[in-house]
């Protein structure tokens, strides 16, 4: 197998301006480049988040409550100058950004395992998360519990589905000061979304000078290319910053990996895996045409010129469109940012901000495949048709694969304009109270696109005379209307479809392939966002503690939504359009809140054992034209025992207001996003639970089997909103310590316990664990008999919503799958940092900082209003469809600093777990409640290792430094999983070994 080898090179360039301003000093290049590396050091940070993980260290602490420097406003509070009382707070910096290497705002965050799945791919959308990064394991599309927001203020959301999640790779990475992420509920701070936490990217105030950077890449079958600007300009009262970051990542293809072909039988016995379920994720669409004899039956030719028919088990498919399509897409980005800040006279700064960025995502798919029945016969005769042979069948049944017919075209394309500006004004009255106004606007116009695959109804028409797949020529080609579209009879050979012939002698006309391939679809998303928000925060009064200080403010919140869908229809090509959709949706929040930050006790006090303790109690009212009104209040307490030892813990609620389109219009549960239409499914479903499925003649599938695979079944699937949809609703609690003792110097720990209950939690299960959760076990309905599912039973399943993909002739099963207030979470785990450091006299100073999250908890149950069986899904993927539920993540930084050297050794550990994938070799085990109670394959933990070496040095241009980073540099592949592509796309990445080299050229 041939390695993965991404390398980059870079230059930096920096254009410093080093006049002295007014009232301020400013160190020399050298001075300053020292200080900055040495005061790393002492904090212990390294690369590792400077030591500000998990604890809002004492530095912090002290640098954001001291009256005489700037009073920065930080994440989880209101109040500005102090620091979150009770909270669990990580900072990442700009300098810990560089010392990672860090190319991407995703790899930023790379030092933080309190994020779910440190260093995924981050190119294309993956599990429809879009890009934003979500904590402790808690995200989806339509139901997110970490919000994202930049400088303290909402970001407008973008992508086709639902609009909901933030991309934070908007900003260019040159213009982050820090990021800031709070693992703690936070709505009576910020509103919607702080379930399980914020993450806040803080962007630079100041900038003196210019900064280049470009970055050229290599990565097996693919090359990547990254230049950016920085540049800025200050003076006693203003500043202006600007950046521009462009980023275009090359396509992978499925064949760059070769471990991802779905057939994973030497997968599974390298692993030590067996099972009932098959290692066999190909199919049975091939060119040309596999035929099933008079479209009945458990047997298949595996081509017309076949002698012998083989059984439709999954294990004998030997088919599939995997090298016809991409791992990740092509990926361009061009982002820009402009700030800046101006003070009008002695107690008045406006600072604005504006922003422009664009993303734009290409891969290669696959054509498509097509099922249909045949004639040789008779009125609907095809002039191809072939009897495999040593047979004279007039009917078949084919499954077509149209790659390599077609050859290559198809492409799926998705993209995102974005735009925003914000206003903000401060101003200061006394030496106390500060005002402030902030008026933000927002605007993203997402698409997404694909071209070039299959229509299946003119395929129908091409190979049977009808717009549908069983070949009837009295069924409406539409569902619901009275439109019946039929090809001329007899086909010809100008009008019909071979499917029976290979591509290089198929006798296809030109007419007919241009025909099949009129489909198209076309999806766009306009969210657009407006925030106004008057606060003000100071000083009220004085207790022996210290300072009473207080913030209370109000908020508007507007939001709208603009759905388009266009799609082709059941009578043939995409040119008619008639599925086509364009819906408006719009949502108002009205918000109050205040905070209140008491220090009970002080130094000045001289109490035993407490030398300082704070409380802060905070409170949010929300009130939704949509859902109605939330209240959701926090308390928090900071105890510090001595100058080493802090404790600190809190409680709060909070909520997650359904997305704006979950709702539908009117209240009907459509929007856009919805979809019907027919579906397979190559999974396992348990017997016990679906005993009709032993009805089908599925090759091995008796009463006395555990589990069947209906891979050779067909369904429909309904996917839509919920009317009567509710906020989610969080509850939360953490107790922690801050540890850094006098009598062990260049030690700190920080440990936080942490406990999150979500009720109602937002989510459309799919089919995988819908088979395996008793509670929602009622959403499938199995249809056998010689008529299968009744015309009565589809149309009631279907609704209002339109067809979005042709409904097989013979349903076989139906699937209803609604986004609602299905889920209720109980989790609970331990978020810990640890570091040491310690200076030789001869050999320079070494660091090691252990960071990792762990969970002790984690239970679900699947029904409205928080009642239902829990179950444990503790270190499992696979259980639900949202997110993961791996036990331990942790980073360790191993480091050494001697001279002018700098080396850091970052090993990335995921805990062994199990997959619930429903795919998984071993049956999963249920108990009395159905719901999943074991069994399942063991997958291994996943361990990679990072380096990064910088060398710091003189030359004729000033200070300079030479880096090399490598990430996954021993090329692990990721733990196999038994799926379709072998690798779990929540807690892994398949892009092997990057390397970087580094030069940064100041001038």
């Amino acid at each position: 197998m041939a390695s993965s080898l991404k390398f980059i090179f870079t230059i930096r360039v920096k254009v410093l301006n080093l006049t002295q301003k007014p009232g301020r000093i400013r160190p020399n290049n050298a001075m300053g480049k020292r200080m900055n590396i040495h005061l790393r050091h002492l904090l212990l940070g390294g690369s590792a988040l400077s030591m500000t993980l998990f604890a809002g260290t004492a530095a912090l602490a002290q640098a954001v409550s001291n009256d005489s420097v700037e009073q920065v406003v930080v994440t989880g509070t209101s109040i500005r100058g102090v620091a979150p009382v009770g909270s669990n707070l990580i900072s990442v910096t700009s300098q810990d950004i560089d010392n990672l290497g860090a190319q991407t705002i995703g790899q930023a965050l790379l030092n933080v395992p309190a994020i779910t799945g440190m260093g995924l791919i981050g190119q294309g959308q993956t599990n429809n998360s879009y890009y934003q990064p979500t904590i402790h394991q808690l995200g989806g599309s339509s139901s997110n519990a970490t919000l994202l927001i930049f400088d303290g203020h909402r970001a407008v959301p973008g992508g086709t589905n639902h609009s909901n999640e933030v991309d934070p790779s908007v900003i260019p990475t040159a213009m982050i000061e820090r990021v800031e992420v709070l693992t703690d509920g936070s709505s009576s701070v910020y509103g919607s979304d702080a379930v399980s936490g914020v993450i806040n990217f803080i962007t630079r105030k100041r900038f003196d000078g210019v900064q280049l950077n470009v970055q050229d890449g290599f990565l097996q079958g693919a090359t990547d290319f990254t230049a950016s600007a920085l540049m800025g300009a200050s003076a006693e009262h203003s500043s202006i910053i600007f950046a521009y970051q462009y980023t275009r990542d090359g396509a992978i293809a499925d064949t760059d990996r070769p471990w991802t072909y779905p057939n994973h039988a030497a997968d599974a016995a390298a692993n030590g895996l067996s099972g009932p379920n098959t290692t066999n994720f190909l199919n049975f669409n091939c060119d040309p045409a596999t035929i099933r004899p008079n479209a009945s039956g458990s047997n298949y030719y595996p081509s017309p010129g076949a002698t012998a028919a083989i059984s439709n088990n999954q294990n004998n498919a030997f088919c599939s469109a995997w090298q016809n399509a991409d791992l990740a897409p092509k990926e361009v980005r061009n982002d820009a940012m402009l700030k800046g800040s101006i003070d009008i006279g002695p107690n008045l700064t406006i600072t604005s901000d504006l922003a422009y960025a664009n993303l734009r995502d290409t891969a290669r798919v696959s054509r498509g495949a097509v099922t249909a029945t045949v004639f040789g016969t008779g009125a609907q005769a095809n002039p191809f048709f072939q009897s495999p042979s040593g047979t004279t069948l007039t009917k078949e049944e084919i499954r077509w694969d149209a790659d390599a017919l077609l050859g290559p075209g198809a492409t799926s394309t998705s993209g995102v304009d974005t735009t925003w500006g914000d206003l903000n004004a401060e101003y200061r009255i006394g030496d106390n109270f500060v005002v402030n106004f902030l008026a933000s606007d927002g605007r993203t116009a997402s698409f997404s696109n694909s071209d070039g695959t299959v229509n299946g109804a003119a395929a129908y028409l091409a190979l049977n005379g009808s717009s549908q797949q069983g070949g009837s020529l009295t069924t409406p080609a539409i569902p619901g209307t009275n439109l019946i579209s039929n090809a001329p009879l007899p086909l010809t050979t100008a009008t019909a479809l071979d499917v029976w012939d290979p591509a290089s002698s198929n006798k296809t006309s030109p007419a007919v392939l241009a025909a099949i391939t009129d489909n198209a679809s076309r999806q766009t998303a306009t969210f657009s966002y407006q925030q106004y928000r008057l606060s003000t925060n100071g000083t009220l009064f004085e207790l022996p503690g210290g300072p009473v200080k207080v913030a209370v403010g109000i908020e508007e919140y507007r939001t709208g939504l603009v759905e388009f869908k266009a799609n082709a229809d059941g009578a043939g090509g995409a040119t008619k359009l008639s599925n086509n959709n364009n819906l408006q949706f719009h949502q108002n929040v009205d918000s109050y809140y205040g905070e209140a930050d008491i220090p009970i006790v002080g130094p000045d006090m001289a109490v035993p054992l407490v030398q300082k303790f704070d409380i802060d109690l905070s409170g949010r009212y929300d009130s939704y034209d949509t859902v109605g009104v939330t209240a959701n209040p926090k308390m928090g307490f900071n105890w510090d025992v001595n100058d080493w030892l802090k404790l600190r813990g809190n409680t709060s609620t909070s909520f997650d207001a359904p997305v704006i389109d979950i709702r539908g219009v009117n209240g009907s549960g459509y929007y856009v996003g919805n979809t019907f239409g027919g579906t397979t499914n190559n999974i396992a479903v348990p017997v016990s639970a679906y005993p009709l499925v032993t009805q089908f003649g599925i090759p091995g599938c008796t009463a006395a089997s555990t589990t069947c695979n209906i891979s050779s079944l067909q369904g429909v699937v309904r996917r839509s909103g919920d009317g009567n949809v509710q906020p989610q609703k969080g509850r939360g609690y953490s107790l922690g310590f801050d540890f850094n003792p006098d009598f062990l110097p260049g030690f700190t720990a920080q440990m936080t316990y942490w406990h999150t209950t979500l009720i109602g939690g937002v989510t459309a299960p799919n089919i995988n664990n819908v088979v395996v959760t008793g509670s929602m076990q009622n959403l499938i309905t199995f249809t056998p008999g010689s008529n299968c599912a009744s015309a009565a039973q589809v149309a009631a399943l279907q609704g209002a919503i339109p067809l979005t993909s042709t409904i097989p002739s013979c349903v076989q099963y139906l699937f209803n799958d609604v986004n609602s207030n299905y889920l209720n979470l109980r989790i609970d785990g331990i978020d810990s940092s640890f570091g040491y450091r310690f200076d030789t006299d001869d050999y320079g100073s070494f660091r090691i900082v252990e960071t990792a999250t762990t969970f002790t908890r984690f239970k679900e149950a699947y029904a409205v209003g928080g009642a239902g069986a829990y179950y444990n899904v503790l270190n499992t993927t696979g259980a639900n469809g949202s997110f993961p539920s791996v036990q331990t993540q942790s980073r360790t930084d191993l480091g050494w600093a001697f001279g002018d050297v700098n080396f850091d050794w970052y090993i990335n550990f995921t805990s062994a777990y199990r997959n619930w994938n429903g795919s998984s070799l071993n049956p999963i085990t249920f108990d009395g409640n159905n719901n999943p109670a074991g069994g399942g394959d063991h997958v291994h933990a996943n361990i990679t290792s990072d380096f990064h070496i910088a060398y710091d040095f003189q030359s004729a241009f000033g200070d300079d430094e030479i880096s090399l980073s490598a990430r996954n540099a021993f090329n692990q592949r990721p733990p196999f999983v038994n799926s379709s592509g072998g690798w779990d796309t929540w807690v892994a990445n398949p892009l092997g070994r990057i390397l970087t080299v580094g030069l940064k050229a100041k001038l």
